[in-house]
């Protein structure tokens, strides 16, 4: 497995940035009607902090996101045959199903996520700080190699919705420290 990427430094994040970053990871994101409406404002600090983004092969990304949020906005997943699954490292936000209840998730919770059946989308809160790891499969461009061909079959038994689960606290502080959070 090949591992490519760049560390950014902390920056901050225009509402360019995330129509950018959504066309890249099929989300779309719903900023604020003022910002959106009015192109004075595109180049606005929305938010700040730094994305590590790993290809460990064609298809599969690691994103590791630290991030604090400015402005209230949701966000929507795109139908796409791709998986994900974030650990949720530090702070706390409302994830749920396009016609399901949001639930309130916080630090140290694990969120599986199959994009086939029904959009997902997820609500984060200004004055927020964000931290999370996620891997994200596209399964249109995923490679055949020793790494997938064990990838595969988990992720054809994974559920097609999102489930939450609670972490053991050392787990997770292993994980910050890793990361160095």
């Amino acid at each position: 497995v090949n591992y490519t990427g760049a560390a950014s430094m902390t920056r901050a994040f225009t509402y360019e940035d995330f129509v950018q970053y959504g066309e890249q990871y099929g989300v779309t994101h719903c900023l604020p009607d003022a910002i959106v409406q009015d192109p004075t404002r595109h180049q606005e600090t929305l938010a700040y902090g730094q994305v590590y983004e790993q290809s460990l092969c064609k298809g599969v990304t690691v994103l590791h996101s630290d991030m604090h949020f400015l402005v209230p906005y949701h966000a929507q997943s795109r139908v796409q045959q791709a998986y994900s699954f974030a650990m949720l490292l530090n702070g706390q936000l409302r994830i749920g199903r396009e016609r399901s209840p949001l639930q309130t998730v916080g630090p140290a919770c694990g969120i599986n996520t199959s994009y086939r059946n029904e959009r997902m989308q997820t609500h984060y809160l200004p004055g927020t700080r964000l931290a999370a790891l996620d891997v994200v499969i596209d399964q249109t461009e995923i490679e055949q190699n020793d790494y997938t061909e064990r990838l595969l079959p988990i992720l054809e038994v994974a559920p097609t919705t999102f489930a939450v689960g609670q972490q053991d606290d050392v787990f997770l502080e292993s994980v910050r420290s890793q990361l160095q959070l």
